[in-house]
């Protein structure tokens, strides 16, 4: 995740399926928060890159079309 996803050094939280109502539960401590915060395995991961309209202020954002796998000459494949 590192490789696509570490230029601000930020790290989004991916909950395992089983911890999902874990994480929603009303009164969560802080410290019941980091004992799910927890690095998935990258195995367990796929990635695919998104349309640059993600960002965009001129057009919508919240379309479908925004997720569909675009593909960058510039970019490596992962």
């Amino acid at each position: 995740m590192a490789k696509i996803h570490n230029a601000k050094e930020r790290m989004p939280v991916i909950l395992p399926k089983e911890n999902e109502m874990l994480w929603l539960k009303d009164g969560l401590k802080p410290a019941e928060m980091k004992d799910l915060m927890q690095p998935l395995n990258e195995n367990l991961m796929t990635a695919h890159t998104i349309s640059k309209r993600i960002t965009s202020r001129l057009e919508k954002t919240d379309v479908p079309e925004v997720m569909e796998e675009s593909v960058y000459a510039e970019l490596p494949i992962l």
